[in-house]
């Protein structure tokens, strides 16, 4: 086996068992996580992808947020209100 094969497999009761490619990828994670430059490229690029994300969903919020406001306002001035302001 070669190096790449040996992270691979672990010893059970039956000798080498594969190990499962969630259990190899928390394994790198983890060993990654440990370097600070690391960490900090991992966290910068994950921000960079999830920002936009975040704005445009403030941005619809606040547009839903605006037409409530707006349609309550009409329906006040349609029921509610003697004149026009």
């Amino acid at each position: 086996m070669s190096g790449w094969d040996i992270n691979r497999y672990q010893y059970g009761r039956g000798g080498l068992v594969p190990v499962s490619g969630a259990v190899f990828a928390v394994k790198a994670a983890l060993t990654a996580m440990t370097d600070e430059r690391v960490r900090t490229a991992v966290l910068s690029v994950t921000a960079a992808i999830c920002i936009p994300f975040f704005l445009i969903i403030s941005v619809m919020v606040c547009f839903l947020s605006g037409t409530a406001d707006h349609n309550r306002q009409a329906v006040f001035l349609s029921f509610m209100a003697v004149g026009y302001p």
